[in-house]
């Protein structure tokens, strides 16, 4: 792990228990000891109950592994006051006193949880008046999602991922997050997508996740996200490309059911910088497909089902890389060699991919000048 300007403290909170009143007056508290650096572990056979760490002021992040251990509780106030970064991970059931934030509630930043048997989201993030970040992972057994609490920290974070949670539809309660920058929900369903959705950020949201989300397009609501620079909609269900904001610079859309590219995939006003294309069945990519593309840095097309060249890759100007490895039925014929001069004016692309037995870039450089018209 790599920290500057903070100090980083990883907590491996094995086998905890302790008295609170013993640990409060020590850091780490005892039962616990430094490994390292930037390590504290805590695996007393002792230690029963969560231990208290308000005397280790000067931790600013903290990771607690609590792995079978019996701790059921956080109870109020043992954190560290200037806490700004909180992880919590593998432990079942795990609940939380209404304030076990209260020593850091105005400087906590990022909090993130996985895997701890949560079934209601804790009163006590109620206190939280700064956090930024709200992580939670493997959460599926969330029945109560706690409206109050996530109007209060809907105004403040900017970073929310929600990865394999109980949500089986787009939530409502999205609407109170008004001030992300960036969105990752991940292995849970969310279709459909409310034409609406993301209104309320539309010109703050750069960066939305939507993998493994059961998406069958290319959600309409998108198209209004005019800050949005990068969108990954990988893993899905998708079979045309459309609804993408002119702000684009990246679409990730690897591993969908997209067939063919035609010629007004794209929209004429985009900035793609980086287009990922690749386990996708594509059978065809029209000869102007790629016409409004003349920005695009990074191509990738492993892994589809095209029999030859795209010749729409004449268009890409800016190209310098392309990446078509794991593609069976490519063959290369002199009717691709017409990408000769395309191929020629970028001598410093990367190219990786094979034409049956031999490799794109030897086609190019070797055989395609022998054709008829060369």
């Amino acid at each position: 792990m790599v920290c500057s300007h903070i100090v980083c403290v990883v907590l491996i909170l094995a086998v905890l228990a302790t008295s609170h009143s013993q640990a409060a007056d020590v850091c780490p508290p005892e039962g616990c000891r430094f490994g390292g650096v930037d390590t504290v572990n805590c695996n007393s056979p002792d230690l029963l109950t969560f231990p208290s760490f308000e005397a280790c002021k000067s931790f600013t992040f903290m990771i607690i592994g609590l792995t079978g251990t019996s701790v059921k509780l956080i109870p109020d106030s043992s954190l560290p006051a200037n806490l700004q970064k909180l992880s919590i991970f593998e432990h079942e059931p795990l609940s939380f006193s209404d304030h076990a934030f209260h020593n850091c509630a105005q400087t906590l930043r990022r909090f993130s949880l996985e895997q701890i048997g949560l079934t209601k989201l804790p009163d006590a993030l109620l206190e939280l008046t700064a956090l930024e970040e709200f992580h939670l992972w493997d959460e599926t057994e969330i029945t109560d999602w706690n409206l109050p609490v996530l109007k209060n920290i809907g105004r403040t974070v900017k970073d929310l991922l929600l990865h394999n949670t109980s949500l089986n539809s787009w939530p409502d309660w999205l609407v109170h997050f008004v001030s992300l920058t960036y969105l990752d929900i991940a292995m849970t369903s969310m279709t459909p997508v409310p034409d609406d959705a993301l209104h309320q950020v539309s010109d703050t949201l750069k960066i939305l996740y939507m993998r493994a989300t059961n998406l069958t397009r290319v959600p309409k609501a998108f198209a209004s996200l005019t800050a949005l620079t990068e969108l990954y909609l990988n893993e899905n269900h998708i079979t045309k490309v459309d609804n993408t904001p002119s702000s684009l610079l990246s679409l990730y859309l690897e591993n969908n059911g997209i067939t063919e590219i035609s010629d007004d995939t794209f929209p004429q006003r985009n900035s793609f910088l980086t287009l990922n294309l690749r386990q996708n069945p594509i059978t065809r990519i029209s000869p102007n497909a790629f016409l409004h593309l003349s920005s695009l840095k990074e191509l990738y097309l492993q892994d589809t089902w095209l029999s030859r060249l795209p010749l729409a890759l004449s268009h890409l100007s800016s190209l310098d890389q392309l990446l078509m490895a794991v593609n069976s039925r490519l063959v290369c014929t002199c009717e691709e060699s017409g990408l000769l001069p395309w191929f020629s004016s970028r001598p410093n692309m990367y190219v990786q991919g094979t034409c049956g037995d031999i490799e794109i870039k030897t086609f190019f450089t070797l055989l395609a000048g022998s054709c008829p018209g060369h």
